[in-house]
Protein backbone atom coordinates (compact mmCIF):
# COMPACT_ATOMS: atom_id res chain seq x y z
CA UNK A 1 0.00 0.00 0.00
CA UNK A 2 2.85 2.38 0.89
CA UNK A 3 4.50 1.63 -2.46
CA UNK A 4 1.23 2.40 -4.25
CA UNK A 5 0.89 5.67 -2.34
CA UNK A 6 4.35 6.67 -3.56
CA UNK A 7 3.70 5.67 -7.15
CA UNK A 8 0.24 7.29 -7.48
CA UNK A 9 1.48 10.92 -7.34
CA UNK A 10 4.12 10.08 -9.93
CA UNK A 11 1.47 8.61 -12.22
CA UNK A 12 -0.69 11.72 -11.79
CA UNK A 13 2.26 13.92 -12.70
CA UNK A 14 2.96 11.76 -15.77
CA UNK A 15 -0.61 11.86 -17.02
CA UNK A 16 -0.92 15.55 -16.24
CA UNK A 17 2.00 16.14 -18.57
CA UNK A 18 0.61 13.86 -21.28
CA UNK A 19 -2.86 15.43 -21.19
CA UNK A 20 -1.78 19.00 -20.55
CA UNK A 21 -3.69 19.26 -17.24
CA UNK A 22 -2.89 22.65 -15.73
CA UNK A 23 -1.72 23.75 -19.15
CA UNK A 24 -5.02 23.67 -21.03
CA UNK A 25 -5.62 26.54 -23.40
CA UNK A 26 -8.94 26.42 -25.25
CA UNK A 27 -8.85 27.15 -28.95
CA UNK A 28 -10.08 30.59 -30.03
CA UNK A 29 -13.55 30.23 -31.49
CA UNK A 30 -14.58 30.67 -35.08
CA UNK A 31 -17.75 32.75 -35.20
CA UNK A 32 -17.60 32.39 -38.95
CA UNK A 33 -19.73 35.19 -40.38
CA UNK A 34 -19.36 38.19 -42.62
CA UNK A 35 -21.57 41.12 -41.61
CA UNK A 36 -22.39 44.67 -42.67
CA UNK A 37 -23.69 47.41 -40.39
CA UNK A 38 -27.31 48.18 -41.06
CA UNK A 39 -28.46 51.66 -42.05
CA UNK A 40 -31.57 52.99 -43.76
CA UNK A 41 -30.26 52.47 -47.29
CA UNK A 42 -29.07 48.88 -46.70
CA UNK A 43 -32.35 48.09 -44.93
CA UNK A 44 -34.29 49.46 -47.91
CA UNK A 45 -32.25 47.52 -50.48
CA UNK A 46 -32.81 44.27 -48.52
CA UNK A 47 -36.49 44.96 -47.77
CA UNK A 48 -35.89 45.03 -44.00
CA UNK A 49 -38.23 46.68 -41.54
CA UNK A 50 -35.45 47.58 -39.06
CA UNK A 51 -32.29 49.63 -39.54
CA UNK A 52 -30.29 48.70 -36.42
CA UNK A 53 -28.01 45.71 -36.05
CA UNK A 54 -25.82 43.88 -38.56
CA UNK A 55 -26.84 41.99 -41.66
CA UNK A 56 -25.20 38.59 -42.23
CA UNK A 57 -23.61 38.56 -45.69
CA UNK A 58 -21.80 35.23 -45.43
CA UNK A 59 -21.72 32.14 -43.21
CA UNK A 60 -18.55 30.04 -43.21
CA UNK A 61 -19.14 26.26 -43.28
CA UNK A 62 -18.28 24.29 -40.09
CA UNK A 63 -18.15 27.47 -37.99
CA UNK A 64 -20.11 28.42 -34.86
CA UNK A 65 -22.63 30.40 -36.92
CA UNK A 66 -23.10 27.46 -39.26
CA UNK A 67 -23.73 25.15 -36.29
CA UNK A 68 -26.29 27.65 -34.94
CA UNK A 69 -27.99 27.52 -38.35
CA UNK A 70 -27.61 31.23 -39.04
CA UNK A 71 -28.08 32.10 -42.70
CA UNK A 72 -27.28 34.92 -45.07
CA UNK A 73 -29.89 37.65 -44.69
CA UNK A 74 -30.38 37.22 -40.93
CA UNK A 75 -30.06 40.41 -38.89
CA UNK A 76 -28.19 40.12 -35.59
CA UNK A 77 -29.55 42.42 -32.90
CA UNK A 78 -27.62 41.12 -29.87
CA UNK A 79 -24.88 38.65 -28.90
CA UNK A 80 -24.70 37.38 -25.31
CA UNK A 81 -27.05 40.17 -24.20
CA UNK A 82 -24.91 42.91 -25.79
CA UNK A 83 -26.93 45.04 -28.20
CA UNK A 84 -25.25 45.03 -31.61
CA UNK A 85 -25.19 48.33 -33.46
CA UNK A 86 -22.23 47.81 -35.83
CA UNK A 87 -19.88 45.20 -37.27
CA UNK A 88 -16.96 46.28 -35.04
CA UNK A 89 -18.86 45.02 -32.00
CA UNK A 90 -19.28 41.62 -33.64
CA UNK A 91 -15.57 41.33 -34.37
CA UNK A 92 -14.70 42.49 -30.84
CA UNK A 93 -16.92 39.81 -29.28
CA UNK A 94 -15.63 37.18 -31.71
CA UNK A 95 -12.01 37.87 -30.72
CA UNK A 96 -12.76 37.01 -27.10
CA UNK A 97 -14.74 33.82 -27.78
CA UNK A 98 -13.10 30.50 -26.98
CA UNK A 99 -14.08 26.97 -27.88
CA UNK A 100 -16.87 25.76 -25.62
CA UNK A 101 -18.01 29.22 -24.50
CA UNK A 102 -21.82 29.56 -24.37
CA UNK A 103 -23.18 31.89 -27.01
CA UNK A 104 -26.64 33.38 -27.39
CA UNK A 105 -27.62 35.39 -30.47
CA UNK A 106 -30.83 37.29 -31.09
CA UNK A 107 -31.72 37.63 -34.76
CA UNK A 108 -34.51 38.81 -37.00
CA UNK A 109 -35.27 36.47 -39.89
CA UNK A 110 -37.97 37.28 -42.44
CA UNK A 111 -39.40 39.90 -40.09
CA UNK A 112 -39.63 37.57 -37.09
CA UNK A 113 -37.47 37.75 -33.98
CA UNK A 114 -35.67 34.56 -33.07
CA UNK A 115 -33.16 33.46 -30.45
CA UNK A 116 -30.43 30.86 -31.09
CA UNK A 117 -27.96 29.52 -28.58
CA UNK A 118 -25.26 26.91 -28.27
CA UNK A 119 -21.52 26.59 -27.67
CA UNK A 120 -18.77 28.20 -29.70
CA UNK A 121 -16.78 25.95 -31.98
CA UNK A 122 -13.00 26.25 -32.07
CA UNK A 123 -11.15 27.33 -35.17
CA UNK A 124 -9.86 24.47 -37.33
CA UNK A 125 -6.27 23.38 -36.72
CA UNK A 126 -3.40 23.46 -39.15
CA UNK A 127 -3.44 20.73 -41.76
CA UNK A 128 -0.94 17.97 -41.09
CA UNK A 129 1.23 16.57 -43.86
CA UNK A 130 1.10 12.83 -44.56
CA UNK A 131 2.89 10.96 -41.79
CA UNK A 132 2.77 13.99 -39.46
CA UNK A 133 0.52 15.04 -36.58
CA UNK A 134 -0.05 18.60 -35.35
CA UNK A 135 -0.18 19.11 -31.59
CA UNK A 136 -1.71 22.21 -30.01
CA UNK A 137 -0.28 22.58 -26.52
CA UNK A 138 0.55 25.50 -24.21
CA UNK A 139 3.07 26.80 -21.71
CA UNK A 140 2.55 28.95 -18.63
CA UNK A 141 4.40 32.28 -18.62
CA UNK A 142 4.25 35.58 -16.76
CA UNK A 143 1.96 36.78 -19.56
CA UNK A 144 -0.54 33.94 -19.30
CA UNK A 145 -0.85 30.68 -21.18
CA UNK A 146 0.81 30.80 -24.59
CA UNK A 147 -0.03 28.49 -27.46
CA UNK A 148 2.63 26.12 -28.75
CA UNK A 149 2.18 24.42 -32.12
CA UNK A 150 4.18 21.29 -32.81
CA UNK A 151 4.46 19.33 -36.04
CA UNK A 152 5.60 15.84 -35.08
CA UNK A 153 6.41 12.81 -37.27
CA UNK A 154 4.16 9.82 -36.62
CA UNK A 155 5.31 6.30 -35.74
CA UNK A 156 8.69 7.28 -34.28
CA UNK A 157 9.66 7.22 -30.60
CA UNK A 158 11.95 10.24 -30.86
CA UNK A 159 13.04 12.50 -33.71
CA UNK A 160 15.47 15.32 -34.44
CA UNK A 161 13.76 18.62 -33.74
CA UNK A 162 13.75 22.31 -34.71
CA UNK A 163 12.86 25.21 -32.42
CA UNK A 164 11.64 27.98 -34.74
CA UNK A 165 12.09 31.66 -33.81
CA UNK A 166 9.94 34.07 -35.83
CA UNK A 167 10.78 37.58 -37.00
CA UNK A 168 9.94 40.90 -35.42
CA UNK A 169 6.32 41.53 -36.41
CA UNK A 170 3.44 40.69 -34.09
CA UNK A 171 1.34 38.19 -35.98
CA UNK A 172 0.00 34.71 -35.43
CA UNK A 173 2.06 31.73 -36.55
CA UNK A 174 -1.06 29.58 -36.72
CA UNK A 175 -1.66 29.02 -40.43
CA UNK A 176 -4.91 27.07 -40.26
CA UNK A 177 -6.54 29.52 -42.69
CA UNK A 178 -3.57 29.86 -45.08
CA UNK A 179 -2.01 26.42 -45.63
CA UNK A 180 0.14 27.70 -48.52
CA UNK A 181 1.89 30.38 -46.44
CA UNK A 182 5.61 29.87 -47.22
CA UNK A 183 6.55 29.41 -43.54
CA UNK A 184 3.85 26.72 -43.17
CA UNK A 185 5.24 24.93 -46.24
CA UNK A 186 8.78 25.19 -44.85
CA UNK A 187 7.61 23.56 -41.62
CA UNK A 188 5.75 20.90 -43.61
CA UNK A 189 8.95 20.04 -45.49
CA UNK A 190 10.92 19.69 -42.26
CA UNK A 191 8.23 17.55 -40.63
CA UNK A 192 7.80 15.28 -43.68
CA UNK A 193 11.56 14.68 -43.59
CA UNK A 194 11.30 13.42 -39.99
CA UNK A 195 11.89 16.56 -37.92
CA UNK A 196 9.67 17.74 -35.08
CA UNK A 197 9.10 21.50 -35.45
CA UNK A 198 8.13 23.66 -32.47
CA UNK A 199 6.67 27.20 -32.44
CA UNK A 200 5.35 29.41 -29.65
CA UNK A 201 2.76 32.15 -30.17
CA UNK A 202 3.48 35.52 -28.56
CA UNK A 203 1.00 37.01 -26.04
CA UNK A 204 -2.41 37.90 -27.55
CA UNK A 205 -1.47 36.23 -30.84
CA UNK A 206 -3.58 33.34 -32.08
CA UNK A 207 -4.88 31.35 -29.11
CA UNK A 208 -2.37 32.83 -26.65
CA UNK A 209 -3.55 34.76 -23.64
CA UNK A 210 -2.26 38.27 -23.19
CA UNK A 211 -1.54 39.75 -19.79
CA UNK A 212 0.53 42.06 -21.98
CA UNK A 213 -0.01 42.37 -25.72
CA UNK A 214 2.81 41.33 -28.04
CA UNK A 215 3.18 44.91 -29.29
CA UNK A 216 3.85 46.13 -25.72
CA UNK A 217 6.62 43.67 -24.86
CA UNK A 218 10.18 44.86 -24.43
CA UNK A 219 12.96 42.63 -25.73
CA UNK A 220 13.90 41.24 -22.31
CA UNK A 221 10.30 40.06 -21.85
CA UNK A 222 10.21 38.45 -25.29
CA UNK A 223 13.53 36.72 -24.61
CA UNK A 224 12.12 35.36 -21.33
CA UNK A 225 9.16 33.88 -23.24
CA UNK A 226 11.46 32.14 -25.70
CA UNK A 227 13.67 30.85 -22.89
CA UNK A 228 10.60 29.29 -21.25
CA UNK A 229 9.46 27.82 -24.56
CA UNK A 230 12.95 26.46 -25.32
CA UNK A 231 12.97 24.73 -21.94
CA UNK A 232 9.56 23.19 -22.75
CA UNK A 233 10.83 22.12 -26.18
CA UNK A 234 13.88 20.37 -24.74
CA UNK A 235 11.72 18.49 -22.22
CA UNK A 236 9.38 17.00 -24.85
CA UNK A 237 9.59 13.19 -24.56
CA UNK A 238 9.44 12.67 -28.32
CA UNK A 239 12.44 14.83 -29.30
CA UNK A 240 15.98 13.49 -29.50
CA UNK A 241 17.88 15.80 -27.17
CA UNK A 242 21.17 15.14 -28.97
CA UNK A 243 19.68 16.31 -32.29
CA UNK A 244 18.09 19.66 -31.54
CA UNK A 245 18.41 22.66 -33.86
CA UNK A 246 17.56 26.35 -33.45
CA UNK A 247 16.20 28.17 -36.51
CA UNK A 248 16.14 31.97 -36.18
CA UNK A 249 14.34 33.93 -38.87
CA UNK A 250 15.23 37.62 -39.26
CA UNK A 251 15.09 39.16 -35.76
CA UNK A 252 14.94 35.59 -34.43
CA UNK A 253 18.62 35.44 -35.35
CA UNK A 254 19.34 37.74 -32.39
CA UNK A 255 17.60 35.39 -29.95
CA UNK A 256 18.96 32.10 -31.35
CA UNK A 257 22.56 32.45 -30.06
CA UNK A 258 21.29 33.58 -26.64
CA UNK A 259 19.18 30.41 -26.32
CA UNK A 260 22.10 28.30 -27.53
CA UNK A 261 24.00 29.41 -24.42
CA UNK A 262 21.26 27.94 -22.16
CA UNK A 263 21.33 24.53 -23.84
CA UNK A 264 23.74 23.78 -26.65
CA UNK A 265 21.88 22.44 -29.69
CA UNK A 266 23.29 20.28 -32.46
CA UNK A 267 23.34 23.36 -34.67
CA UNK A 268 21.99 26.87 -35.15
CA UNK A 269 20.44 28.03 -38.44
CA UNK A 270 19.65 31.67 -39.18
CA UNK A 271 17.92 33.04 -42.24
CA UNK A 272 17.96 36.77 -43.15
CA UNK A 273 19.90 37.50 -39.95
CA UNK A 274 20.81 40.73 -38.18
CA UNK A 275 24.39 41.30 -36.95
CA UNK A 276 24.99 45.02 -36.51
CA UNK A 277 23.33 47.17 -33.85
CA UNK A 278 19.77 48.17 -34.64
CA UNK A 279 20.94 51.76 -34.84
CA UNK A 280 23.18 50.74 -37.75
CA UNK A 281 20.59 48.40 -39.23
CA UNK A 282 17.97 51.14 -39.49
CA UNK A 283 20.43 53.50 -41.19
CA UNK A 284 21.44 50.76 -43.65
CA UNK A 285 17.77 49.99 -44.22
CA UNK A 286 16.85 53.64 -44.86
CA UNK A 287 19.75 53.98 -47.30
CA UNK A 288 19.29 50.71 -49.18
CA UNK A 289 15.68 49.54 -49.30
CA UNK A 290 14.09 52.62 -51.02
CA UNK A 291 16.39 52.04 -54.00
CA UNK A 292 14.43 48.91 -54.95
CA UNK A 293 11.11 50.74 -54.81
CA UNK A 294 12.30 53.66 -56.91
CA UNK A 295 10.14 56.20 -55.11
CA UNK A 296 12.95 58.43 -53.76
CA UNK A 297 16.03 59.88 -55.36
CA UNK A 298 19.50 59.22 -54.01
CA UNK A 299 19.56 62.76 -52.66
CA UNK A 300 16.25 62.26 -50.82
CA UNK A 301 17.47 58.97 -49.36
CA UNK A 302 20.65 60.59 -48.13
CA UNK A 303 18.63 63.40 -46.55
CA UNK A 304 16.45 60.86 -44.73
CA UNK A 305 19.49 59.11 -43.29
CA UNK A 306 21.04 62.38 -42.12
CA UNK A 307 17.76 63.58 -40.58
CA UNK A 308 17.32 60.23 -38.84
CA UNK A 309 20.74 59.90 -37.17
CA UNK A 310 20.09 62.25 -34.21
CA UNK A 311 16.52 60.96 -33.79
CA UNK A 312 17.63 57.33 -33.80
CA UNK A 313 20.40 58.14 -31.35
CA UNK A 314 17.95 59.63 -28.86
CA UNK A 315 15.55 56.71 -29.28
CA UNK A 316 17.90 53.71 -29.44
CA UNK A 317 20.99 54.86 -27.52
CA UNK A 318 19.61 57.34 -25.00
CA UNK A 319 16.36 55.32 -24.72
CA UNK A 320 14.08 58.35 -24.84
CA UNK A 321 10.41 57.89 -25.60
CA UNK A 322 8.88 59.24 -28.82
CA UNK A 323 6.97 61.77 -26.71
CA UNK A 324 10.19 63.07 -25.12
CA UNK A 325 11.86 63.33 -28.52
CA UNK A 326 8.91 65.14 -30.11
CA UNK A 327 8.68 67.64 -27.23
CA UNK A 328 12.37 68.60 -27.42
CA UNK A 329 12.56 71.95 -29.30
CA UNK A 330 16.00 70.94 -30.64
CA UNK A 331 14.29 68.24 -32.73
CA UNK A 332 11.65 70.51 -34.27
CA UNK A 333 13.45 71.07 -37.59
CA UNK A 334 14.36 67.36 -37.95
CA UNK A 335 10.78 66.24 -37.32
CA UNK A 336 9.43 68.74 -39.82
CA UNK A 337 11.46 67.17 -42.62
CA UNK A 338 9.42 65.12 -45.05
CA UNK A 339 11.71 62.10 -44.70
CA UNK A 340 12.86 60.94 -41.26
CA UNK A 341 12.74 57.88 -38.99
CA UNK A 342 9.66 59.15 -37.15
CA UNK A 343 7.57 58.66 -40.27
CA UNK A 344 7.34 55.08 -38.94
CA UNK A 345 6.22 56.15 -35.46
CA UNK A 346 2.65 55.90 -34.17
CA UNK A 347 2.39 56.91 -30.52
CA UNK A 348 4.69 54.64 -28.54
CA UNK A 349 5.15 52.23 -31.45
CA UNK A 350 7.51 51.73 -34.38
CA UNK A 351 6.73 49.02 -36.95
CA UNK A 352 4.03 47.66 -34.61
CA UNK A 353 6.36 47.20 -31.61
CA UNK A 354 6.88 49.34 -28.50
CA UNK A 355 9.79 51.77 -28.79
CA UNK A 356 11.48 50.11 -25.77
CA UNK A 357 11.60 46.80 -27.67
CA UNK A 358 14.07 48.28 -30.16
CA UNK A 359 16.20 50.08 -27.61
CA UNK A 360 16.49 46.75 -25.78
CA UNK A 361 17.46 44.98 -28.98
CA UNK A 362 20.04 47.66 -29.67
CA UNK A 363 21.84 46.74 -26.43
CA UNK A 364 22.48 43.19 -27.58
CA UNK A 365 26.08 42.70 -28.65
CA UNK A 366 25.56 40.24 -31.49
CA UNK A 367 29.29 39.71 -32.08
CA UNK A 368 29.73 38.72 -28.44
CA UNK A 369 26.70 36.38 -28.35
CA UNK A 370 27.80 34.59 -31.52
CA UNK A 371 31.33 34.23 -30.17
CA UNK A 372 29.88 32.29 -27.22
CA UNK A 373 27.99 29.77 -29.37
CA UNK A 374 29.58 26.36 -28.94
CA UNK A 375 28.07 24.55 -31.91
CA UNK A 376 28.03 24.68 -35.69
CA UNK A 377 26.16 27.47 -37.43
CA UNK A 378 24.51 27.89 -40.83
CA UNK A 379 23.83 31.50 -41.84
CA UNK A 380 21.65 31.95 -44.93
CA UNK A 381 20.77 34.89 -47.11
CA UNK A 382 18.22 35.04 -49.94
CA UNK A 383 19.42 36.99 -52.96
CA UNK A 384 15.97 38.63 -53.39
CA UNK A 385 15.60 39.67 -49.75
CA UNK A 386 15.43 43.46 -49.61
CA UNK A 387 14.58 43.44 -45.87
CA UNK A 388 17.72 41.44 -45.14
CA UNK A 389 19.56 44.17 -47.08
CA UNK A 390 22.76 42.25 -47.97
CA UNK A 391 24.89 39.14 -47.50
CA UNK A 392 27.05 40.94 -44.91
CA UNK A 393 25.15 40.03 -41.70
CA UNK A 394 25.21 36.31 -42.54
CA UNK A 395 28.88 36.48 -43.53
CA UNK A 396 29.74 38.42 -40.38
CA UNK A 397 28.10 35.75 -38.21
CA UNK A 398 30.04 33.01 -39.97
CA UNK A 399 33.32 34.93 -39.65
CA UNK A 400 32.72 35.47 -35.91
CA UNK A 401 31.95 31.79 -35.29
CA UNK A 402 34.97 30.67 -37.33
CA UNK A 403 37.31 32.95 -35.38
CA UNK A 404 36.48 30.89 -32.30
CA UNK A 405 36.38 27.49 -33.98
CA UNK A 406 37.61 27.16 -37.54
CA UNK A 407 35.07 25.56 -39.86
CA UNK A 408 32.14 25.84 -37.39
CA UNK A 409 30.32 28.43 -39.50
CA UNK A 410 28.87 27.96 -42.98
CA UNK A 411 27.50 30.71 -45.22
CA UNK A 412 24.90 29.91 -47.85
CA UNK A 413 23.16 32.17 -50.36
CA UNK A 414 19.85 30.95 -51.79
CA UNK A 415 19.24 32.39 -55.28
CA UNK A 416 15.86 34.08 -55.85
CA UNK A 417 14.81 33.65 -52.21
CA UNK A 418 13.08 36.53 -50.46
CA UNK A 419 12.58 37.39 -46.80
CA UNK A 420 9.54 35.16 -46.13
CA UNK A 421 10.79 31.96 -47.85
CA UNK A 422 9.17 32.66 -51.22
CA UNK A 423 10.77 32.48 -54.65
CA UNK A 424 11.03 35.98 -56.15
CA UNK A 425 13.21 36.82 -59.14
CA UNK A 426 14.89 39.88 -57.62
CA UNK A 427 14.64 42.57 -54.95
CA UNK A 428 13.23 44.93 -57.53
CA UNK A 429 10.54 42.41 -58.50
CA UNK A 430 9.64 41.96 -54.83
CA UNK A 431 9.26 45.74 -54.48
CA UNK A 432 7.04 45.82 -57.59
CA UNK A 433 4.79 43.10 -56.14
CA UNK A 434 4.43 45.07 -52.90
CA UNK A 435 3.64 48.34 -54.65
CA UNK A 436 1.02 46.64 -56.84
CA UNK A 437 -0.61 44.86 -53.87
CA UNK A 438 0.17 41.48 -55.43
CA UNK A 439 2.78 40.36 -52.91
CA UNK A 440 0.67 38.38 -50.43
CA UNK A 441 -1.13 36.41 -53.12
CA UNK A 442 2.12 35.83 -55.00
CA UNK A 443 4.17 34.45 -52.11
CA UNK A 444 1.42 31.99 -51.22
CA UNK A 445 1.76 30.56 -54.71
CA UNK A 446 5.56 30.63 -54.90
CA UNK A 447 7.18 28.91 -51.93
CA UNK A 448 10.95 28.42 -52.38
CA UNK A 449 11.57 24.69 -51.84
CA UNK A 450 15.37 25.01 -51.87
CA UNK A 451 15.46 26.76 -48.50
CA UNK A 452 14.23 23.64 -46.68
CA UNK A 453 16.26 21.37 -48.98
CA UNK A 454 19.58 23.14 -48.36
CA UNK A 455 18.87 23.50 -44.64
CA UNK A 456 18.16 19.79 -44.30
CA UNK A 457 21.30 18.85 -46.23
CA UNK A 458 23.32 20.87 -43.71
CA UNK A 459 21.43 19.41 -40.72
CA UNK A 460 22.00 15.87 -41.99
CA UNK A 461 25.74 16.58 -42.11
CA UNK A 462 25.65 17.78 -38.50
CA UNK A 463 23.71 14.69 -37.42
CA UNK A 464 26.25 12.46 -39.12
CA UNK A 465 29.22 13.99 -37.29
CA UNK A 466 28.80 11.86 -34.16
CA UNK A 467 27.26 8.81 -35.80
CA UNK A 468 29.30 5.61 -36.24
CA UNK A 469 29.55 6.34 -39.96
CA UNK A 470 30.29 10.09 -39.44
Amino acid sequence: MKALQKITPLLLIFFAYQLGIGQELPRKASLGIGVVTLNDSIAEINNLSLSKGVLISRVIPNSTSDALKLVEGDVITSINDTEIMNRSQVFSIARELREGNPIKINIVRNGRAKKVKGKALGKPKELASEGVEVLYRSIQTDFGLLRTIIHKPLHVETSPAIFFLQGIYCGSQDFWAVPTEPLKLLIDDFAKAGYTVYRVERPSMGDSEGEKHCRDLNYAEELAIHKAAYKDFIALPFVNKSELFLFGHSMGSVTAPLLAQDYTPKGVIVYAPVYKTWFEYFLDNFRTVPVHFGVETKEQIDAMVRNSIPLLYQWLIEEKSPEEIRKDPANKILLEQELNAFNYNEGDYFFGRHYSFFSGLNKINNAKTWAKVNTNVLAMYGSSDHQGISVEPAKDIVATVNEIKEGAGTFMEIPEADHVFARVKSKKEGARLILSNEYVRYIRENYHVNIAKKTMEWMEKQRALDSPEG
